[in-house]
């Protein structure tokens, strides 16, 4: 797989973004003063906008994994080793090193193990006794919410692609227009029970399924557009269609992606040798990401005065400690297994 992109650039900057968009709200309680709301009087956060830009970019390298791999044991291996060890040591450390000093005296007395390892399962946000007691968000890490989602986007290319042979681009344009007509008219309707059931049998809000159809554009991208980027006039129009999105409630979730997908994409793929570079550096994105939310929480939870932009130094520095932690101790040796001698299965295409 080609190494001269500037995709591990791309994510570090994005993990950047969601830590500082949080740091925000923490203080706040609301969004008012996010960069965002501020510049485009969007429904849209930094924050947001940069989870859209992870699900845009994994459903392009996830895609891209399965057309250069077509092993389905492999694939499905390689996802689990890639989310679930840096998954569940975060929430550990959310729950057990965090969860105590987060100013409620009888956290373990009422702490639920039971519920603790079921949700590591099926990669949902811990439920913890009340956290951060005098913050304005009292949830222990909100950031792994999109965790989920991410793994059900990849379990939605294994289906496709072990049902679909030699056809998986038309299986997935199929697939792709049949999901979201169905739950677009299920909307329409008011068929509430589809969303209850996504919602509680999938633990993914499939109504509002922003990240599940920006995991698709990314996809989308792969499997038609990839050797069509880097082309100065579609820059310029699709520039020109970001901003219009930016600036349309209406229409930012389900127009921005396709728009967005062009620029990053363009961009991620052009060699640039200079910042390809990054690819050499750990890929310490996913811990920052993992660790931002309980880190900068537990900082206001004993600096309830802090400033902004200490917040941030003090938040980015330890995040990223614990980011070169979990790449060196935890990611890293996982992903090395991926080279292990097992059993494959080839779907020939």
């Amino acid at each position: 797989m080609n190494r001269k992109n500037n995709y591990n650039l791309l994510r570090l900057i994005l993990a950047i973004c969601v830590i500082l968009c949080h740091n925000i709200e923490f203080l706040n309680g609301n969004r008012k003063n996010e960069i965002f709301t501020v510049l485009f009087k969007t429904t849209m956060s930094l924050g947001d906008f940069s989870v859209n830009l992870f699900f845009l970019i994994s459903g392009f390298l996830i895609v891209k994994s399965w057309d250069l791999n077509k092993s389905a044991n492999l694939f499905l291996l390689n996802r689990i080793l890639r989310i679930y060890p840096g998954f569940i040591v975060a929430c550990i450390f959310s729950c057990f090193m965090i969860g105590p000093f987060s100013g409620n005296t009888c956290y373990f007395q009422n702490f639920n193990y039971y519920d603790f390892i079921f949700n590591l399962f099926i990669l949902k946000i811990p439920i913890t006794p009340i956290v951060f007691t005098n913050n304005h968000i009292q949830i222990i890490n909100g950031s792994l919410w999109t965790i989920n989602n991410e793994f059900i986007c990849y379990l939605l290319v294994f289906f496709i692609g072990i049902t679909s042979f030699s056809k998986f681009k038309n299986t997935w344009i199929l697939f792709f227009t049949l999901l979201f007509s169905f739950l677009y008219f299920a909307y329409k309707f008011d068929l509430k029970f589809i969303n209850n059931f996504f919602s509680n049998y999938l633990v993914v809000d499939f109504f509002e399924k922003r990240l599940v159809y920006t995991f698709f554009i990314g996809g989308t991208y792969y499997l038609f557009i990839r050797n069509h980027l880097n082309k100065v006039f579609l820059i310029i129009i699709s520039a020109i269609c970001f901003f219009v999105c930016l600036l349309n409630n209406l229409i930012i979730n389900y127009s921005l992606p396709i728009f967005e997908g062009y620029l990053i994409f363009s961009f991620a793929e052009k060699v640039i040798p200079k910042l390809s570079s990054f690819n050499k550096l750990p890929d310490i994105s996913y811990g920052l990401y993992l660790y931002g939310w309980p880190i900068s929480n537990l900082l206001i939870h004993f600096q309830p005065n802090i400033n902004y932009w200490i917040l941030n130094i003090e938040s980015l520095f330890i995040s990223i400690l614990l980011g070169l932690l979990s790449w060196y101790l935890i990611e890293k040796p996982f992903l090395s297994l991926k080279k292990s001698k097992i059993p494959i299965v080839n779907l020939n295409s």
